[in-house]
């Protein structure tokens, strides 16, 4: 279906046709009807559903009469080849004055429309019809979907924008079919195991057809992963790929590459002699249910990985330009979905910005709502742009998705709540900021257990008893304020606290085991506060 943006191209092509033609002959040569005539009939044809006359079929024109020329319309699932046919010379000059009127409506449309980023994404290819251009923006305004699946793994699609895959022993891959040429481009995928492992590979791929002219048992041997794929392991195949090159694939080699979520490697083939599995910093593995989004920066030729909303890194760092798709392949039985980041708003350049941005979650790890002016939302995008992402939570009692015990950095712990559990934040490597609320009476054992970042600690007034080790391994604390109305300190409360240098005991304590402050190797003094 063709989008309202093309019925505007046609709008404003009749406006420009009535004007061309009037200035030319004047207003009296011929009834406006007439005038109308000149509207490039593949435009009239895509905007039937706007009520606009369909042009006439050539077998119902009379004799002698020159049969409209038809344009190819190309949908969001065309590929790119495909969508540069509009580019080609028209054969005589009627059609020639209609398809400059066409290029002309489209040219201005996209002026008027595309936005600074969405022109960043388009840089219109030498050969590439205004048309075209146009067409290309709408697509990429449109939904991500897989446009086609190969490979026996898959079931029937009952969401274009999301697999299902059986395990049945092979790869099977899904390809989308929207193009990227330039600019930024962050996209999410939802996986979910069905059984104890998901192994897959996402990542981008040239926009080829894994399925024209080849055949699914004789060359792909019934397994179909184009990141494995080279003249020696498949040489059918690797040749065929190959042949689908175009122009617009620029000068580099790098025609597949991937995030491997078995080890979190880079996988990388050029189709022919040159297959490459890549270490990079930050590089870890998924092998569960969760979201892993990819940040292709054609303008820096890099692909970047986060993990369930936490960026590991730069995964491949230079090589990549010249247009590709998104791809998944899939091996174990597992659904995929597939999603571009709608609140994705990307910075003029590439530079990291040093302001402080923090992405708000709930205690399941997705976005929060806003709930003051304070804090500000940050989307994967934005995240990869700033120094050090940063994760906050208000906390409301209970229990933490596993997820975030990886990625959070802030927490404020709300008003109502008055226990902490056990172990509730346990092993948060990364929680480098902490408020507790006053109202709050127990902090549970090992409630911060192994809260390494953590540098510093203020027990309010409202809490009684410190559980046993509450925070235990802290090894980053340095300032621990203990205020008045604490009660019970139990063993092990701040062990291995290495960083620790001085401790002031509040009068309300009346038990104070004996490890509380075990391994403190750092502890020089401890000050009891009589009254």
């Amino acid at each position: 279906m063709i989008s309202s943006g093309v019925a505007a191209v046609a709008t404003l092509c009749v406006t420009l046709s009535a004007t061309t033609h009037a200035a030319t002959h004047g207003d009296d040569d011929e009834p406006t009807s007439r005038r109308q005539q000149y509207i490039p009939p593949d435009i009239v044809s895509t905007t039937a559903r706007t009520g606009k006359p369909q042009p006439e079929s050539n077998a119902a024109r009379g004799p002698g009469q020159r049969p409209a020329r038809k344009m190819r319309l190309v949908s969001r699932r065309g590929r790119s080849g495909a969508a540069r046919a509009g580019g080609r010379s028209v054969r005589n000059p009627q059609a020639g004055r209609q398809r400059s009127l066409a290029n002309e409506a489209a040219r201005l449309r996209f002026r008027r429309s595309a936005t600074d980023e969405e022109r960043r994404c388009l840089p219109k290819h030498g050969d590439e019809s205004d048309i075209c251009l146009y067409r290309a923006l709408e697509q990429l305004r449109e939904p991500l979907s897989f446009d086609e699946l190969a490979g026996h793994g898959f079931s029937p699609q009952e969401n274009p924008a999301q697999v299902t895959h059986a395990g049945l022993g092979g790869w099977s891959t899904a390809v989308s079919g929207n193009v990227m040429r330039g600019g930024r481009h962050f996209v999410e995928f939802v996986i979910t195991k069905v059984g104890d492992l998901a192994l897959v590979n996402l990542g981008v791929i040239r926009p080829v057809s894994l399925t024209n002219d080849i055949n699914m048992e004789a060359d792909w041997g019934g397994s179909v992963n184009p990141v494995y794929v080279s003249s020696h392991s498949k040489p059918a195949v690797s040749g065929k790929l190959r042949s689908q090159g175009t122009a617009s694939w620029g000068d580099s080699d790098i025609h597949c590459c991937s995030y491997e979520s078995y080890d979190g490697r880079c996988g990388g083939t050029d189709w022919d002699t040159n297959v490459t599995y890549s270490e990079w910093h930050g590089r870890e593995g998924f092998d569960g249910s969760g979201t892993i989004g990819l940040l292709l920066d054609l303008g820096e030729c890099t692909l970047s990985v986060f993990k369930n909303y936490r960026r590991l890194g730069v995964m491949k760092e230079g090589g990549l330009s010249g247009e590709y798709c998104w791809f998944v392949s899939v091996y174990t039985s597992c659904a995929v979905s597939i999603s571009r980041n709608t609140n994705v708003t990307a910075t003029s350049n590439c530079q990291p910005t040093r302001q402080r941005q923090l992405r708000t979650v709930n205690q399941r790890g997705a976005l929060a709502p806003k709930r003051g002016a304070s804090v500000s939302t940050v989307n994967p995008l934005q995240q990869a742009a700033s120094a050090e992402p940063e994760v906050f939570l208000l906390y409301e009692g209970g229990g933490l998705a596993e997820e975030l015990r990886r990625s959070l950095t802030h927490v404020c712990v709300g008003p109502h709540v008055i226990e902490i559990p056990h172990s509730a934040f346990s092993d948060c490597d990364d929680l480098i900021e902490l408020h507790l609320n006053v109202g709050l009476q127990v902090i549970g054992e090992r409630a911060f257990d192994g809260c390494k970042s953590l540098r510093s600690v203020c027990v309010p007034l409202s809490v009684t008893e410190l559980g046993k080790g509450a925070f235990y391994e802290c090894s980053g604390l340095v300032e621990l304020k203990l205020k008045e109305g604490l009660q019970v300190i139990h063993d092990f409360a701040f062990a291995y606290c290495a960083e620790l240098r001085s401790v002031t005991l509040p009068s309300s304590v009346t038990e104070l085991e004996e490890f509380a402050f075990n391994s403190c190797r750092k502890l020089f003094q401890m000050i009891p506060q009589f009254c």
